[in-house]
């Protein structure tokens, strides 16, 4: 599990930036086991969540079609945006765990918050073309056809949806970065989205009107996440700083005995 280097002569600066820690006897590698399983941990997460949502996905977009269901179609369409996401989170995670080399003194992770850029976008992107299909099945006034298969196919894929957060939540527990978080939040918002599209479903009985405005609801609701997404690893992209934090720190540096001024730093 771990490497220990004793006769380390003239070695210090290259086994630090190896990620070797100093200690009295010399310099150790920790947890090496533990790396392994974070790195296996992820990549089976984001392999499973890849099977999950080309089912997922098959069977909203099939039965949104055949049902003329806007709001089951919507939900369809967002779940192939999670298989691209899924795909890209192995990508990240596989270039993001890369160690740092001459070209990039400071590693690959911010690899991770350039591929939440791209998924935030797949995001927006497939809640606009949404926004356009609702908007056709609005001008066509195209109706739902109710039948207990529509039913059954939302209520079967919000389970599957609650069952793949809570797997994912529970395996990533320990070892969460940019991408895992906007995966998280990606399901997170697949929850209310399929719950919305079940609403819209049982008001479409009253009135088949309901189930587009859920459609158009749901778009709007999944472009709002795509911006966040975005926003939030864009500021991680350009080294924004959180000035609130940095103030904190500087107060709390400042209460030491000895110290007369914190400044400089990021």
């Amino acid at each position: 599990d771990n490497i220990i280097v004793k006769n380390h002569k003239k070695m210090n600066n290259f086994l630090e930036k190896q990620k070797f820690i100093k200690t009295e006897n010399g310099y150790v590698l920790l947890n090496l086991t533990e790396h392994k399983k974070r790195e296996n941990s992820m990549l089976f997460v984001s392999k499973f969540a890849i099977v999950i949502n080309i089912i997922l996905s098959l069977l909203k977009i099939i039965s949104g079609k055949f049902f003329n269901s806007a709001s089951l179609l919507a939900d369809g369409l967002n779940s192939l945006s999670d298989l691209i996401t899924n795909i890209l989170v192995i990508l990240g995670l596989k270039v993001g765990g890369n160690p740092e080399d001459k070209e990039h003194p400071f590693g690959h992770g911010k690899i991770e918050s350039i591929f939440s850029v791209i998924i935030g976008t797949f995001i927006m992107i497939t809640a606009f073309n949404m926004i356009q299909e609702n908007i056709i099945n609005l001008i066509n006034n195209q109706n739902i056809k109710i039948t207990p298969i529509v039913f059954l196919v939302t209520i079967l894929s919000l389970l599957i949806k609650i069952f793949q957060f809570l797997l994912i939540k529970y395996k990533t527990r320990k070892y969460r970065g940019a991408l895992i978080n906007s995966l998280l939040k990606d399901y997170n918002a697949d929850i209310i989205i399929t719950t919305s599209v079940i609403i819209g479903v049982i008001l479409s009985q009253i009135n088949p009107i309901f189930d587009v405005i859920v459609g158009i609801l749901v778009s709007f609701y999944i472009m709002k996440e795509g911006y966040k997404v975005i926003k939030e690893n864009a500021l991680i992209l350009l080294d924004s700083q959180d000035e609130e934090l940095l103030e904190k720190l500087k107060k709390d540096i400042s209460e030491f005995i000895g110290v007369e001024n914190a400044h400089d730093f990021k």
